[in-house]
């Protein structure tokens, strides 16, 4: 085999293997768990701040972040736990257990600051980096556009999500953003969750360009400028 045929070879298969592990394709938002409610109702989360005010006691008036694991520690009740609870249900909580030693609690709690949820966008947008998520309906695409759109090399057939499971399985999905946008009737949009990352890849072609600027012009005789060029050799 020449040395012109063996770069040839060596190219094709590189281009190839980027296509060739099998990737299961996105199920739907039902199926992987990612499905926003229609009218959700917020639930404390560890990290989020909450302000505590009563009427009677202002000195133990408070604003304090829920611990990590998910609890809040009040005055004359100890510990409570606040994560998955909403406002109005830890509010009664609270007001049950004081009332048990104070005549009249007169708690107020609220909501100071919430912990934002992000997610990871990265390979071909012009801002690779964490994204914030404002809503629970936040969508791939979304992500992207937030990090800046993507860019000319972007293979949107292959987008990939990968998504950590609350029983801590690691899993990832192929989404093809392309026909996403092509379509006539477009289909729901792939929601994410916290903590999701979403690589956009770069099409083989780019990857071959790639490739032979960084490796073959160096290690072929005279230099290999172009994948032009190289299919030329094929003859």
């Amino acid at each position: 085999m020449c040395k012109r045929t063996l770069v040839v070879l060596i190219l094709a298969s590189f281009m190839t293997a980027c296509r060739s592990y099998e990737q299961e394709s996105f199920p739907g938002n039902k199926e992987a768990g990612s499905l926003p409610p229609e009218n959700p109702v917020y639930q404390i989360r560890a990290g989020d701040t909450l302000g505590f005010r009563f009427t009677y006691h202002p000195e133990w008036n408070e604003d304090m972040i829920v611990r990590k694991d998910g609890k809040i520690s009040l005055p004359v009740v100890g510990i409570l736990n606040a994560s998955g609870m909403t406002i109005e249900e830890l509010t009664a909580q609270a007001d049950k257990l004081l009332g048990e030693t104070l005549k009249d609690p007169d708690l107020t709690i609220n909501i100071r600051a919430l912990i934002i949820d992000q997610v990871y966008v990265g390979g071909e947008v012009n801002a690779p980096g964490v994204i914030d998520m404002p809503s629970t309906r936040f969508s791939v695409l979304d992500a992207i556009l937030a990090a800046g759109g993507y860019l000319l090399e972007a293979d949107l057939e292959y987008v990939v999500l990968a998504r950590e499971t609350p029983d801590g399985e690691r899993k990832s999905w192929i989404v093809n953003l392309d026909s996403m946008l092509t379509a006539k009737t477009p289909p729901q949009p792939v929601y994410l969750l916290p903590g999701d990352v979403i690589l956009v890849p770069d099409t083989p072609v780019s990857q071959g360009n790639r490739f032979v600027d960084q490796y073959l012009t160096k290690m072929t005789p005279g230099g290999l400028t172009s994948l032009a060029y190289i299919f030329v050799l094929r003859r």
